[in-house]
């Protein structure tokens, strides 16, 4: 997408602007996002299948370890734990596995494509360009860190959930037998 706008820059200086250099970059840009849309719907189509595939075959994996377990183990605590895992886990990483490895790959890949053509175009805008690349990646290793400290935080949270949400459908006869749903119902609230 840079090329048509550098030609139509280029012609505009030079003073050498015509019809076909319009032509030329229209067609660029065309071309350019024909193939973006072409290619992010393969790359996406073929991602989420294969996300959602890893996570079917450790589902069954889950539940064919889980059939030799002895009934005693299944507590209260550990019926949500498994729940959240097969449930919330698992959604997670469907839905984000897949894209989070194309992003780091595609970001990876522009950051090596743009800095070798900028330093080629200027080296001192590839200078710039890669301060702003160290400047990001540090940004990023500390929005990291945050994630490591808050992830035990957030599978808590969503285990808590579970087992709030296990609670209420399994007392929900017994609750609206005797008019408690309202009553109840604040575990699952908060």
């Amino acid at each position: 997408q840079f090329f048509p706008i550098f030609i139509v820059l280029k012609a505009l200086t030079e003073n050498t602007m015509s019809y076909e250099i319009v032509g030329a970059s229209l067609g660029i840009m065309l071309f350019s996002v024909v193939g973006q849309i072409l290619f992010y719907y393969l790359g996406h189509r073929d991602s989420m299948l294969a996300s959602y595939a890893m996570c079917d075959d450790k589902r069954i994996e889950i539940g064919e370890r889980l059939k030799y377990i002895a009934m005693g183990c299944f507590d209260k605590h550990n019926l949500s734990n498994i729940t959240a895992v097969c449930t919330s886990v698992m959604e997670d990483l469907e839905s984000i596995a897949g894209a989070t490895i194309i992003r780091v790959l595609v970001g990876i890949l522009h950051s090596v494509i743009l800095t070798l053509a900028l330093t080629i175009f200027d080296w001192r805008i590839g200078v710039i360009y890669l301060i702003g690349i160290a400047v990001f990646m540090y940004a990023n290793s500390r929005m990291l860190a945050m994630s490591r400290k808050n992830s035990p935080v957030r599978l808590a949270a969503q285990v808590d959930l579970n087992d709030a949400s296990l609670e209420f459908v399994q007392g929900m006869s017994v609750a609206r037998s005797f008019g408690l749903a309202k009553k109840e119902n604040t575990r699952m609230d908060e």
